[in-house]
């Protein structure tokens, strides 16, 4: 099990920390701790359609959103810190939802 644990994080490093749209860390009960400011909180928890959140040590750091463009994933990022790369995750994320690579705008 360990191995198998070390291979994926090597094969998705989450240095940025990307995390789609219902991530259970996201979904925690006590939702002040992760989103303090009640406009945030209210893009992140609407009533339809969640947006992925980008989280670098467990700090809320952005909302994204994917969209599809023909065969390519195209990730829209709404900054609410310090901007990261998040282009490698993107990419994963791309491929999993078998997308072409991703762009991130």
């Amino acid at each position: 099990m360990r191995t198998s644990i070390g291979r994926l994080r090597r094969r998705w490093p989450r240095a940025s920390g990307c995390s789609e749209a219902h991530d259970p860390y996201v979904a925690q009960p006590d939702r002040a701790q992760l989103v303090p400011d009640p406009a945030v909180d209210k893009q992140l928890f609407p009533p339809v359609g969640r947006p992925g959140v980008v989280l670098p040590d467990g700090v809320l750091t952005a909302l994204w959103r994917g969209h599809k463009k023909g065969d390519a994933l195209e990730v829209s990022v709404d900054w609410l810190g310090a901007p990261a790369d998040i282009t490698s995750e993107a990419i994963a994320i791309a491929t999993f939802r078998d997308c072409t690579p991703a762009r991130v705008v």
